[in-house]
């Protein structure tokens, strides 16, 4: 239980470290939102035997089986929904069987290793999780080690997911093998089948247009809440913004699993006082996501 309980932990430091924004509270909320918590939510199911699962073809759970088989040791296992692909697939320390691979003897496996054992075993069962035999989209960052008093218990191996080399939010594949070279873990979050243009509609300056016009609208009624009022959308007000803010063209998979192409932009003022969240569809310009302006440290005291 202590190495399972490791890996949710391990899996949350990095992707805090993969974001390079885990300085930023907000952001720190949204990934919480949408990645660890999921994590979390799917290791406490799996730990449930009774949990729902989704019938996978006969074909498909005869080649988990052989590759469960070859690992050796219990492996606690979940598919998509439609049942064509493993979801997540974790080695049951708890309940050791008898074919469970011995680590005793064995010397402890450099990273440069660690990741190459990860890209062999999805380039190997990539038909399993549904992800392309080449891993052509799917870019391996660095490898971390966790562990502690200088034992590395698991090292974890992330492949993050692009679609014409633009990143494609919250999708990935996650390894995690042990300090003998052993995998332990995979976490399947591709998302396959992707098919848009990445040529967006919109430029950057007009998608800055629409986010500050939209800040300057909500900050107003939070304002007049107060008893306070200001006219907004003149130039002077605009220039409360920072000059250069972060702007990414993105692939975004909403709710429906269905990818949009779209900017994700960080809004700053040019003190800092406010740093907003927007998700804005890079084609027709509807705000997809927009950041929590109900905070009272996003009133900005010199708008009036």
């Amino acid at each position: 239980m202590f190495k399972q309980t490791l890996i949710i932990a391990t899996l949350t430091m990095l992707i805090f470290s993969v974001t390079g924004h885990a300085e930023d509270l907000r952001l720190k909320r949204d990934v919480e939102r949408h990645l660890v918590n999921p994590l979390i939510g799917l290791f406490m199911a799996q730990q449930d035997k009774s949990a729902g699962r989704h019938a996978p073809s006969a074909i498909a759970q005869k080649s988990v089986n052989q590759l469960k088989q070859k690992l050796g040791g219990n492996w606690l296992v979940e598919w998509n929904k439609q049942g064509t692909a493993l979801k997540s697939m974790v080695r049951d320390t708890q309940n050791k069987s008898s074919n469970s691979p011995s680590s005793s003897n064995k010397k402890l496996t450099p990273d440069k290793i660690k990741k190459d054992i990860a890209i062999n075993f999805l380039k190997t069962n990539f038909s399993l999780f549904q992800i392309p035999p080449d891993l052509d989209d799917l870019t391996v960052e660095e490898v971390r080690d966790y562990g502690s008093g200088g034992t590395a218990y698991c090292c974890v191996v992330p492949f993050v997911q692009t679609f014409n080399s633009i990143p494609v939010t919250n999708k990935y594949v996650m390894v995690t093998v042990n300090e003998n070279g052993i995998i332990d873990g995979v976490f399947n979050h591709y998302q396959p089948n992707i098919n848009i243009f990445t040529t967006p509609l919109l430029s950057k300056a007009d998608v800055i247009d629409i986010v500050q016009e939209d800040a300057l609208q909500k900050l107003q009624k939070i304002l007049n809440k107060n008893g306070r009022s200001f006219p907004i959308f003149t130039e002077k007000q605009k220039k409360i913004f920072a000059e250069k803010s972060e702007l990414t063209l993105i692939v975004h998979v909403n709710s429906k699993q269905q990818p949009v192409l779209a900017y994700e932009f960080y809004l700053h003022t040019a003190d800092d006082s406010v740093n907003i969240k927007y998700l804005i569809d890079a084609n027709s310009g509807i705000i997809i996501e927009a950041g929590d302006f109900s905070n009272p440290n996003t009133e900005m005291n010199y708008l009036n």
